[in-house]
């Protein structure tokens, strides 16, 4: 999908005015919080993500979990931890 308000396709700078410092670099960490490489910003990753992780040569493939901008950290694990029996929803306009 793409997001048809952004002025010529640059998401990155209208989540930069919304979430200041969502593209500043941090850690890619595992879940269990060892560092296993650096990242150019959150706003660049998606959960669920695989691919352009940077963080190669690990025995098993690793996807991006979840992403904290407060402490700037984009979280990897197995692609089990990506499984869910929950949906978080608020403000449901029927």
């Amino acid at each position: 999908q793409d997001i048809c308000f952004v002025p010529n396709g640059n998401y990155a700078s209208v989540i930069e005015k919304l979430r200041p410092g969502a593209a500043d670099p941090g850690d890619i960490v595992d879940m269990q919080g060892n560092v296993l490489g650096q990242h150019r910003g959150v706003i660049h990753y998606t959960i669920g993500q695989r691919r352009g992780l940077g963080i190669g040569g690990l025995e098993d493939p690793l996807y991006v979990v979840k992403l904290d901008p407060d402490t700037r950290h984009v979280v990897v694990g197995p692609k089990e931890a990506l499984s869910t029996r929950t949906i978080p929803v608020r403000e449901i306009n029927w």
